[in-house]
């Protein structure tokens, strides 16, 4: 407990030290994160994968990260495009260069093909939505991003931290026991607690102006709204994600996928329901901007 205890101050201060740079220094701080995110979960999967003879090509997950990203900020430094959907592009292509290896390459095995793809869909081609993340309203009178990458950090780990403190204390019926034998309905109301105060914080911060988060609405009622169903909804969105890398852990027969993290298991372990709940905040906002 004192071993997971200390990893998840160290990954606190670091959440925070993102926030911080990206407030006050830049926003580019927050894209070097999520693509370290992308190659080390990459490998991770790839990893875990390695263990149902599905052994990915590595190279292929480097150069999506590379190829990916260097062709989005060059094209959105000229001003020639800069929407994150060109990342999507650079994937969708390196799959499609990946099928026309395995059909050149006698040597490698469907398994690996298919391994790959997995691996260049899920964690990385997820992992660009939440890189969009920076990337909201940068052009505006207001830096939607901020209260995204707020949102992005707080519904998560609030929503982590009120499910186990909530579980762990009422206990009662369990909520998937067939992929996630820990789980419970309490623990599941519990998180969306969480979430849903992580959005009043959020939306407190908007009203008031701190670490210059804006509001979403000049209505406060519409304001608080908007918060309070990005916290909810986002902790629903999270506590699937971490359903879904816990189904994956059970197709692999593995507990976790690396022990990069003491007491918490590896990057995938740590971020699997950020992702799902990125996603979501991504797509809300760029509703909202239309």
């Amino acid at each position: 407990m004192k071993t997971r205890a200390l990893t998840g101050a160290i990954i606190i201060a670091v959440y925070v030290a993102v926030i911080m740079l990206v407030v006050f220094v830049s926003r580019f701080f927050f894209d070097a994160f999520i693509l370290l995110l992308m190659i080390t979960a990459g490998f991770e999967m790839a990893r875990a994968l390695s263990k149902v003879d599905m052994r990915p090509l590595y190279l292929f997950i480097i150069l999506n990260v590379v190829l990916g990203y260097s062709t989005f900020f060059l094209l959105g430094f000229f001003n020639i495009v800069n929407e994150i959907s060109i990342f999507f592009v650079i994937t969708v292509l390196n799959v499609l260069v990946v099928l026309i290896y395995s059909k050149f390459s006698k040597k490698t095995e469907r398994s690996t093909i298919l391994g790959t793809i997995f691996v260049l869909i899920y964690p990385q081609a997820a992992l660009i939505f939440v890189l969009g993340l920076s990337y909201l309203g940068i052009y505006g009178d207001y830096r939607f991003y901020i209260a995204a990458i707020l949102l992005f950090f707080l519904v998560s780990t609030l929503s982590d931290t009120f499910a186990y403190l909530v579980g762990s204390t009422f206990r009662g019926p369990k909520l998937v026991p067939q992929i996630s034998p820990k789980k419970t309905v309490s623990g599941f109301f519990g998180g969306i607690l969480g979430g849903l105060i992580a959005g009043t914080i959020v939306m407190l911060f908007s009203q008031f102006g701190v670490l210059e988060t804006p509001v979403i609405s000049h209505s406060l009622g519409l304001n608080i709204m908007h918060y309070l169903v990005i916290g909810g909804v986002g902790s629903l969105c999270v506590q699937l994600g971490d359903l879904v890398a816990s189904y994956v852990k059970r197709k692999f027969e593995i507990k976790d996928f690396s022990s990069l993290l003491p007491g918490h298991g590896g990057i995938i372990d740590r971020i699997d329901g950020m992702m799902l709940g990125g996603i979501f905040i991504y797509i809300y906002f760029m509703i909202l901007l239309f």
